[in-house]
């Protein structure tokens, strides 16, 4: 005598769909992974999802990083906010060390917690480095929406700009700060060098050539000419700015130029 299926309404639905994304069946995996985005899981899932961003996906280093399985498996969890996460995104960040991408999406998840607990975790997971990652994918955005809270944590990622692809946003966070009158620009003067460096060469490798890495070279240079601004006094400062503004790319030099008119409006 067979046994009696149990109803599906019985059965949870983010069970099922988490199911589903691994289903031996293409067509059944297609339509949950594209449905996969879409789906608003609850306080309830959260250990469903865990389980789940904790397997391997074939689509783990595709080049369509949006849409890869786990990406939106940790936005569903930073979705959700919950405190519990924090220790598992501990217990897993290192395993994903030789997929940098899926790091960053860790990240974000401590980040986006806007919460002491959180930074505190994600500064112990980023004592020594960040993730080898050409692009940031906004891990520093998160910031720029809780200024009393980011004023005590940028110092501690200022460092970080040495990254190509996280220094625009920790330089708009900057600036923000600055303007905010939450930090006082005193805090950026030793790094006046480094911040020198990093602008010439962002400005020597942005060429008509490297198409590649445009969008994240005329992010960085024009984050960083927005922080200048607020040194006026700062002759070195000035003249990159006036260089920038000679530019062929026409972004980068358009920017230049209005950030040079409001200093001089100042002055």
């Amino acid at each position: 005598m067979s046994k009696p299926v149990t109803p599906t309404f019985y059965q949870s639905k983010a069970a099922l769909l988490l199911k589903d994304i691994i289903s031996e069946d293409s067509l059944t995996r297609k339509e949950a992974r594209r449905f996969l985005g879409h789906y608003k899981f609850e306080k309830q899932d959260l250990e469903l999802l865990h389980a789940a961003v904790s397997r391997s996906y074939d689509d783990d280093t595709s080049s369509m990083t949006f849409y890869r399985v786990r990406k939106q498996l940790f936005e569903a969890i930073e979705g959700l906010n919950e405190n519990a996460s924090y220790g598992f995104i501990e217990k897993i960040y290192p395993g994903l060390d030789s997929l940098p991408e899926l790091q960053v999406e860790a990240l974000k998840v401590l980040l986006y917690s806007k919460s002491k607990d959180g930074y505190a975790v994600f500064e112990k997971l980023t004592a020594d480095k960040l993730p080898d990652n050409q692009y940031s994918y906004n891990l520093f955005r998160a910031l720029s929406d809780s200024l009393e809270l980011n004023t005590e944590f940028l110092p501690k990622v200022f460092k970080y700009i040495t990254y190509p692809g996280y220094r625009s946003d920790l330089l708009y966070l900057a600036s923000t700060l600055i303007d905010s009158s939450k930090i006082n620009p005193s805090f950026f003067e030793p790094y006046e060098k480094i911040m020198i460096d990093l602008f010439k060469k962002d400005l020597a490798d942005l060429t008509v050539d490297n198409i590649e890495h445009q969008y994240m070279l005329e992010e960085n240079l024009t984050s960083a000419a927005e922080l200048m601004k607020n040194f006026p006094e700062n002759t070195s400062y000035i003249s990159l700015l006036e260089e920038l503004s000679k530019h062929k790319n026409c972004n980068v030099a358009i920017e230049a130029v209005k950030l040079l008119l409001s200093i001089s409006k100042k002055g």
